[in-house]
């Protein structure tokens, strides 16, 4: 192993992991930028008013 391998091997490993890390980084930067969508009481919120309209839904028309 030459020393331009040893460059070219620490090269590859630094990009391998660099490039989830800047991911991470940008994710970040929008998430605290922007507020997320649902929040988990919106989440609650769908899912009981699912659980409730099928619930009260009408029987489906072959059923007697």
């Amino acid at each position: 192993m030459t020393i331009g391998d040893l460059v070219r091997w620490v090269g590859n490993l630094s990009a391998w992991w660099l490039v989830p890390v800047a991911l991470l980084l940008v994710w970040n930067w929008f998430a605290r930028e922007s507020p997320p969508v649902l929040d988990a009481d919106d989440i609650a919120d769908t899912v009981a008013g699912a659980v409730v309209a099928s619930l009260r839904a009408p029987p489906h028309v072959n059923e007697t």
